[in-house]
């Protein structure tokens, strides 16, 4: 009989990837979600306009890509606060 943990295909983890093109219907995957969410969050930081630049998406993916997906959330809240605070200040 073959060993349990022999039958157990790991997973290589889950790049986030913001370049391919979106079908309509599609949903994205938690990295690309995750990834999407610190690239606004650093677009508004860094610009008033209303569409997120491309500089910003590929720093979010290298960012994701990196260091994960808490890293990634800790970094979107951590810029979304700043965000807030800025706006409250206002």
């Amino acid at each position: 009989m073959k060993s349990a943990k022999k039958g157990i295909a790991h997973a290589a983890p889950q790049r986030a990837d913001l370049r391919t093109l979106r079908t309509p219907g599609h949903v994205d995957s938690v990295p690309d979600r995750a990834a999407r969410r610190l690239a606004q969050a650093i677009h508004d930081v860094e610009s008033d306009g209303a569409a997120v630049s491309w500089s910003a998406q590929e720093r979010a993916e290298t960012f994701y890509n990196a260091r994960g997906l808490a890293a990634t959330l800790d970094e979107a809240t951590r810029l979304e606060r700043i965000i807030r605070e800025r706006q409250g200040a206002s």
